[in-house]
């Protein structure tokens, strides 16, 4: 078809009358949409901010034929390579004139190349250059902004790169401080951005960058010659004898070897390092050093990373060596809270408070994580919650406690579940919303959310007391976690031990207590808090020899653990089972 018939057809199909979904228009080339984008008039002054003219190309479109285009692959490599220039010079506005024109000679849709542009007129005056950029950046961002919530894994906006994730969080004013690849069934190439808003905590926002990496990867089974976008030598993937085994973890090696892509250089470390399954099982060394490459480049993502890291070596060195890994991690740590991470303020504060480091470092401690909770970081609110609530007497404050809680349940479903706890537990009373909470919370199958609405039904607060029904709403919480340890251990330790006659059931906790005792996959046999309750249950269902067993077996985990604070209740629980006595609690 002519290039003039492609350009006139969508006005072709209106004027005939041809119903869209029996005849598609076909698609337009990259130079035919490129020719129609440089004669698009700019937005007009005053109009709202990403709107487009009536006869505006959508960007999203030009970004797809450019994906289409015979020699993607090269423009690929050197706009890749561009676009990290350009976001590295937005101090040096001059500069940004001809790399931003460099840019869009190769790709036009380029989200870096308009903003470079914008930049260099503005610097220049020439408003109506800016207008024109402007209008361009407005609608690219618009476009990734209506392209999903961006919030999680599984709802990630489309960008057409990293560099364009990275200009939108720009354009956002969400300054990012660090970064890693991401794989998840449905969207296998993604990026994940840890960015922080003036005078607030870093955000995690995703980006599917899916498309890209799909049509480099048709074109790499089609030709073993195709470019791989990486700076220097051309590397193919038969100059780097991948070809056979291309994949995302191929693409993303290469990325973090030869283009020195930090967030790349994390994802390698966090996988050699089995921090996204089992770290026992990673190479620890490797990750280091991927860590340490990703960290001196300023991503404090890996930074953080390697503070765990080395805080996980700490745990498993002799105690000569222990010092030295400890000392490495503080490094980090520190490193990752001055680029603003609050989760970094909230862990170093944490080992600080807990006497990690020596007594002397409490009151630093405290104030990172007062520093993370004004950031709202949830952990840091729900620690200070927690230490209002249930702290020592100087420290107990329930009206601060309640403050903390609700300011974590505004950004966490399990916050919400702590400060219902609080509230079955302390002084200020049930309320309506926190009912409200957990009613939402059970439906969409909470296990928790039932246990305490199970216990609001056992004691009568804010329901009528019906024993019957709180049964049910705790054996309803074992359905639906059935293999969660935590949530069994609670449930028949309630109906184990509490000293209402209509709420016990301790055949039903003996079963769904062996039942998890039995699955090796999650430990719980070297819990002494789970072998605790155990025990309990065989005294209550008579069979008082295997239950003094089982709690000798508990204490021998906790002194194993070195859980020492658990041994003065094991141990007397120990002595209650050989007196003939059952265990008794006051449950809820």
């Amino acid at each position: 078809m002519p290039g003039w018939l492609r350009m006139a057809w969508p006005a072709l199909v209106a004027a005939l009358g041809i119903g869209c979904a029996a005849v598609p228009p076909p698609l337009l080339s990259y130079e035919e949409l490129l020719a129609a984008a440089t004669t698009t008039p700019v937005r007009p002054a005053g109009e709202a901010a990403g709107a487009q003219p009536a006869n505006a190309i959508d960007p999203a479109a030009l970004q797809r034929a450019f994906l289409e285009t015979e020699n993607f692959d090269r423009r690929l490599r050197d706009l890749t390579v561009l676009e990290r220039q350009a976001l590295a010079l937005v101090d040096q506005p001059l500069r940004l004139g001809a790399i931003g024109s460099a840019i869009l000679d190769l790709h036009y849709a380029s989200l870096v190349g308009h903003r470079a542009l914008a930049t260099f007129y503005r610097h220049v005056d020439l408003p109506e250059q800016v207008a024109l950029h402007e209008s361009w950046v407005e609608n690219i961002v618009a476009g990734i902004a209506a392209s999903a919530a961006g919030d999680s894994e599984d709802d990630p906006y489309s960008a057409f790169s990293a560099n364009e994730a990275r200009a939108f969080l720009a354009e956002r004013e969400l300054a990012p401080v660090g970064a890693k690849y991401h794989e998840t069934e449905t969207h296998p190439f993604q990026i994940w951005i840890q960015a922080r808003p003036p005078n607030s905590g870093v955000r995690d926002t995703y980006f599917d960058l899916g498309p890209m990496y799909r049509a480099l990867e048709a074109a790499v089974r089609r030709d073993h010659r195709t470019l791989l976008p990486v700076p220097g030598q051309d590397a193919t993937c038969r100059a780097l004898d991948i070809c056979e085994n291309f994949s995302t973890w191929a693409f993303i090696h290469l990325l973090a070897v030869r283009g020195d892509d930090s967030a790349a250089q994390t994802f390698v470390g966090w996988k050699v390092a089995g921090l996204d399954g089992d770290v026992e099982t990673g190479t620890q060394s490797d990750a280091l050093t991927w860590f340490r490459r990703a960290a001196r480049a300023g991503n404090g993502l890996a930074s953080l990373s390697l503070a765990n890291l080395y805080l996980w070596q700490a745990g498993r060195s002799p105690a000569d060596r222990r010092s030295v890994w400890l000392a490495r991690a503080e490094t980090e740590f520190e490193r990752s809270v001055e680029l603003g991470l609050d989760s970094a303020m909230y862990s170093l504060g944490r080992l600080y408070m807990i006497g990690t480091y020596g007594e002397g470092k409490t009151a630093r401690g405290e104030e990172l994580v007062r520093r993370a909770a004004a950031l709202d970081h949830t952990e840091a609110l729900l620690a200070l919650a927690v230490r209002h609530a249930y702290g020592d007497e100087a420290e107990r404050d329930a009206a601060k406690a309640e403050t903390y809680f609700l300011r974590a349940a505004e950004q966490d479903e399990n916050a919400k579940v702590q400060y219902a706890r609080f509230l079955l537990s302390g002084e200020r009373g049930f309320n309506e919303r926190a009912w409200r909470w957990l009613r939402e919370m059970a439906e969409e199958q909470n296990p928790d959310a039932m246990v305490i609405i199970g216990y609001l039904y056992a004691k009568g607060l804010h329901v009528d007391k019906r024993l019957r029904r709180a049964k049910t709403w705790l054996k309803n919480a074992v359905k639906a976690a059935p293999h969660d340890p935590q949530v069994v251990n609670e449930v028949a330790w309630t109906l184990t031990v509490s000293p209402l006659d209509g709420l016990r059931d301790e055949r039903y906790a003996l079963k769904i207590m062996g039942r998890v005792m039995a699955d090796e996959s999650n430990a719980a046999r070297r819990v002494p808090a789970y072998l605790d309750t155990w025990a309990a249950a065989f005294a209550a269902n008579g069979d008082f020899e295997r239950a003094i067993a089982v709690q000798e077996e508990a204490i021998e985990q906790a002194l194993d653990s070195n859980d020492i604070n658990d041994l003065p209740v094991l141990r007397e629980h120990l002595d209650a089972l050989r007196a003939g006595e059952l265990i008794s609690e006051d449950v809820p």
